[in-house]
């Protein structure tokens, strides 16, 4: 499915980041290619659908390599791939502990980037700029504060999702500019401010142990594969209005 679809080009991407972290050479697209098919297989997907899957594959493969070199001239470098990351947030309740696995943090001139591998669509401009969409930035929060390491406590510069698809080509060049972040993105450095303060606001709403947890507040992200909706029941409500989940 779709899940084990991302996982295994998660995996791949990073085993190439591994393999070729010095350099990349002319036979890294094949590889690339061969190495998301190995994957693909090992996730459970079928030998037979690799005929179809085969040319999405090439072209990922073949558009990664060259963002990933162009990424390269740029002056980026890759310092931390799937790296786990802790920060202890005091509290008046006691520490807040914030976690995070960014999947790849680049050190450029000008400061980190945090890139987010996205196989299907990534959450938009406007959902990362008024806060809804805050992983990015809250994961720069957590590296200038150094959740991460001495070695990429530093400013962040840039955040952005990189779209790993084999179908989309214009969907791959509006996500992954190799330069860095998304042109319609709020300045990074005001996202992270922002993210902070919202969390710290969410923190505070949270200890107050009158406050309820909501199983949908925002019903335009509705998630059909939460993990706790059997708890809210919300099959069960939603099944007496229009459109329910259990559709």
């Amino acid at each position: 499915g779709p899940r084990e679809y991302g996982n295994a080009v998660h995996m791949a991407v990073e085993n190439f980041s591994h393999k070729y972290a010095r350099a990349i050479p002319k036979a890294a697209t094949a590889w690339l290619s061969a190495e998301l098919e190995a994957q693909l297989l090992q996730s459970g997907f079928a030998p037979e659908e690799m005929a179809f899957e085969r040319t999405n594959l090439l072209a990922l493969a073949q558009w990664f390599v060259d963002w990933e070199s162009e990424r390269r001239a740029s002056g980026y470098r890759a310092v931390g791939i799937e790296q786990k990351g802790v920060l202890a947030i005091p509290t008046p309740e006691g520490d807040f502990t914030l976690s995070g696995i960014p999947d790849r943090i680049d050190k450029s001139p000008d400061g980190l980037s945090i890139i987010d591998y996205k196989t299907g669509a990534p959450p938009s401009a406007k959902e990362v700029n008024i806060g809804i969409a805050s992983q990015l930035p809250l994961l720069g929060y957590m590296a200038q504060s150094g959740a991460f390491g001495d070695l990429m406590k530093q400013d962040v510069s840039d955040i952005g999702y990189v779209r790993l698809s084999g179908r989309n080509a214009m969907a791959r060049a509006a996500q992954g500019e190799p330069g860095g972040r998304n042109k319609l993105y709020t300045q990074t450095s005001d996202l992270i401010i922002q993210a902070a303060e919202g969390l710290r606001k969410q923190i505070t709403t949270y200890d107050d142990m009158n406050t309820p947890y909501l199983s949908n507040p925002l019903a335009k992200f509705n998630n059909k594969y939460a993990d706790y909706d059997h708890l809210a029941r919300r099959a069960e409500w939603a099944s007496t209005g229009d459109g329910g989940d259990d559709e």
